[in-house]
């Protein structure tokens, strides 16, 4: 872990947040969200008005670097805004000791939490880009996070009537390859114990897609961890299986949503994201599926990284054109 730190880059502080511009087409920023946790933010601002701001959640283990080419692009070619953060426990936000907040550590973090900082940041956009829609984004882990605020039972709340779509990529509604019971049973009477000690072995990259050249860049990303600690990835597990036994009852049926996910998937089940799909009560909703596409789609070959990113786009400007 102490490698892992040291390796972290640093940004230049400024008077109430760090910023620095980089060569790419986007700010990042440490700004402090809830509970004086400070964050590592990205903003991506078209050139043009943008006709949305994209929210967005990234997976277990990463951070929200490694989509600089997807949200580039959609800001770039689409005129879609984004906002985007290292997650709590996560990235930077966990791992740079220049500019985290002090306790903050790799894992350390809960389901309760990551719904209040997702709130934050849906806040944070909402006042970067004044009136325009607001939509949220999440791959798997981040997916079942936008999923699950959505339809929490304590909505509604101010920020919710902000939202006009959701997506979710690859999201984590159940594992592909589920854990046995008795060992969810003894992490569980561990994790009691000792909330945030990290879950052992990392990701395979193989798993994440067909694509070589970003799987060798994930296994030498000094950011990139385990999954995540025995609590938040309990959370996760306990509460995509609640979006799918009962929760998804709690949808808001005007906000719209869409789907996207590989059927060769070894990691996230598209089985189970297509049965929360059929269940969710909303007006408008989509599902694509990509045959034989692996886990992160943004990085798969043979056209699926353009074609997935055209749909996130496509569906943004469909929703906004029908709002208007």
């Amino acid at each position: 872990m102490k490698a892992l730190t040291e390796r972290c880059e640093t940004a230049t502080k400024l008077p109430n947040l760090v910023a620095t511009m980089t060569a790419s087409p986007f700010i990042d920023a440490w700004l402090t969200g809830p509970g004086d946790v400070r964050f590592y933010t990205r903003t991506y601002t078209p050139s043009d008005t943008p006709v949305a701001v994209l929210v967005f959640a990234h997976g277990a283990a990463e951070h929200c670097g490694r989509y600089t080419h997807f949200h580039g692009s959609l800001s770039t070619d689409h005129a879609i805004a984004v906002f985007a953060y290292d997650q709590r426990g996560f990235g930077r936000t966990a791992l740079d000791v220049q500019n985290r907040t002090p306790g903050a550590m790799y894992g350390k973090t809960t389901w309760a939490n990551q719904l209040e900082d997702l709130e934050w940041a849906i806040q944070t956009a909402r006042n970067a880009f004044h009136d325009v829609p607001v939509f949220l984004m999440g791959c798997s882990m981040g997916g079942g996070i936008v999923l699950g605020y959505m339809a929490r039972q304590n909505r509604p709340s101010e920020t919710d009537t902000l939202i006009s779509g959701v997506i979710a990529g690859s999201p984590c509604i159940k594992l592909t390859r589920e854990p046995p019971k008795a060992l969810l049973w003894v992490a569980h009477q561990i994790a009691r114990i000792h909330p945030y000690m990290q879950y052992p072995l990392r990701n395979k990259s193989e798993d994440l897609s067909r694509n070589e050249e970003t799987n060798a860049a994930y296994d030498a990303d000094p950011l990139v961890g385990v999954p995540g600690s025995l609590r938040s990835l309990e959370d996760m597990i306990t509460e995509g299986g609640r979006l799918l036994t009962n929760k998804y009852a709690h949808w808001p049926e005007d906000v719209s949503v869409l789907f996207l996910h590989g059927t060769a998937d070894q990691v996230t089940s598209s089985v189970a994201a297509q049965q929360l799909y059929d269940k969710l009560p909303a007006k408008r909703k989509k599902m694509i599926t990509y045959p034989g596409a692996r886990h992160e789609l943004h990085n798969e070959p043979d056209g699926v990284r353009e074609q997935s990113l055209s749909a996130v786009a496509d569906f943004i400007k469909t929703v906004t054109g029908g709002s208007q």
